[in-house]
């Protein structure tokens, strides 16, 4: 790999932290105690969230603003979901929606490597920073929960900048808290569209985390300079 630049900047969840994987696992595990208060079968109640998810997150006018407050995107989801189904107890289903976004936020853990990755790269002389899409509620609980901010010169978070990725404005924003141009700042990150296809447009470098091991699909919208299967591939 080509040597690695000053500046790091990295993304936050499925690069440094577990957050997405399991998910549909979690709606069937809670829904288990909520699916007979609402009196429906499981199966057909998880189908219709998965539907109601799709087209929330698939919309223009909600898939960027959702992210901003999941509480309250997955309580609008559940309740769309559950009107479908002829179901109206729209108080059940936001207790479900909050209990499967808590149940969620439990499993979040540090990808293997990562956390050790962070202090080598420091103690190397790089300095990094983070550039997260997502409210400041969740984002912030996860950061501080691993003590993640002393590894870090600068921290921007979607909610707090009122700007998210791939938007060139929030590379160009960490840029400048670090005083240097796009020749000297690589992104690292799982999201093709938001940290690799953004950050090129950006003029940065971009290391695309390929921690599922999924290979990039044929659509992709840009190829990255670098792939890896884990953060810490950057420190052999």
């Amino acid at each position: 790999m080509k040597r690695l630049p000053p500046v790091l900047l990295f993304d936050l969840d499925d690069t440094l932290l577990v957050f997405g994987s399991g998910k549909e696992d979690v709606w069937r595990e809670v829904g288990l105690g909520f699916a007979p208060q609402l009196g429906l079968d499981l199966d057909p109640l998880l189908g219709s969230i998965q539907t109601a998810a799709d087209a929330f997150w698939s919309a223009p006018e909600t898939k960027d603003l959702g992210r901003l407050d999941m509480l309250g995107s997955r309580r609008t989801i559940v309740t769309r979901a559950l009107a479908a189904l002829g179901c109206d107890r729209a108080d059940i289903g936001e207790a479900y929606a909050d209990a499967y976004t808590w149940a969620r936020e439990e499993r979040v853990a540090p990808l293997p490597g990562a956390i050790e990755t962070l202090e080598t790269l420091r103690s190397r002389g790089h300095r990094l920073g983070l550039v997260t899409n997502g409210g400041s509620l969740f984002q912030r609980r996860k950061i501080h929960r691993y003590d993640l901010e002393g590894f870090f010169e600068d921290i921007r978070i979607e909610g707090e900048q009122g700007i998210g990725k791939p938007h060139a404005a929030a590379y160009e924003r960490a840029l400048a808290a670090f005083g240097v141009g796009p020749e000297d700042a690589w992104m690292v990150g799982d999201n093709v569209t938001a940290d690799i296809a953004g950050a090129q447009a950006a003029g940065l470098r971009a290391v695309w985390v390929d921690s599922r091991e999924e290979g990039l699909g044929e659509d992709a919208p840009a190829a990255p300079d670098r792939i890896v299967r884990a953060v810490r591939e950057l420190i052999d």
